[in-house]
Order: C-alpha cells, then sequence, then structure tokens
C-alpha cells in the first residue's frame, strides 16, 4: 500500500542579487563537486520538517559564492536571520532560506527588501501539500 505524504508547513524567502551567472562557467569549474545521486533519489522519504532540512544540499554552490561574494553573504545573512538552513538555487543566482518562524522570515524579508529595485526578493509558504 501506498504511503501519502503530507509536506511539512514552512516558510520560503527567495532573493537573487542584480549579478548574471553563467551556467555554463559553473559546471566547468575544476572544482565543482556534483550533488551525489543518492539524496537526489531519496526525495520520497522527506516526511518532517527535519527531513527537507536534511535532504537540502547544492554541488554548485561553492563554485558561484568564491565567485560571486554577493551570493553567499546572502546565505550568510539569512543565516543570521534565523533561516533553518539557507542555499542556492540550482546554479544561482537567487539564493533561498527555509524558515519555521514567521516572524524570522518577515525580519529577513524586511531587511533584503531595504535594498529596492536591484534585488528580486519573495517569501511564500508551503501550506501541507499532499504528495
Amino acid at each position: 500500500m501506498d504511503k501519502t505524504a503530507v509536506l511539512p508547513s514552512f516558510y520560503i524567502l527567495l532573493a537573487k542579487p542584480p549579478v548574471t551567472i553563467s551556467t555554463s562557467s559553473v559546471y566547468s569549474d575544476k572544482n565543482l563537486t556534483l550533488t551525489p545521486y543518492n539524496t537526489v533519489s531519496n526525495m520520497h522519504s522527506v516526511l518532517n520538517y527535519g527531513d527537507v532540512l536534511g535532504s537540502m544540499s547544492n554541488g554548485l554552490q561553492n563554485v558561484v559564492f568564491e565567485r560571486y561574494p554577493e551570493t553567499g553573504m546572502i546565505r550568510d545573512k539569512m543565516l543570521a536571520f534565523n533561516a533553518d538552513a539557507a542555499l542556492l538555487s540550482g546554479s544561482g543566482a537567487t539564493v533561498y532560506g527555509i524558515y519555521s518562524s514567521k516572524k524570522h522570515l518577515n525580519k529577513a524579508y524586511d531587511y533584503f527588501k531595504m535594498f529596492g529595485r536591484s534585488s528580486f526578493v519573495y517569501k511564500t509558504e508551503n501550506i501541507n501539500n499532499v504528495i
């Protein structure tokens, strides 16, 4: 019998600095370590908030953070605003933070929103979607 999973509720903050990142240059970097396949293939086991956080990884982010320090600074600032996790999305330049507290999400959102039109900032909420 199949088990229906209900994703836990959490909040997501997206922030993109005003930089353009070449995906091909990131993938061609000699220091690149890709995300292991077993991490990707185990997504069906994400059943609670700890599982969500434990499944997060991005092998591209070290290359991007080194080449574009502003992306790493965004990740660090999200963590300073009590994100439970923060990572680069794909090859960048968007960074996302996962928050269990709407209060912490809103404080981080207000901080990043101060940078005006030069940055893209968006917040969202997962509302117990069934998968």
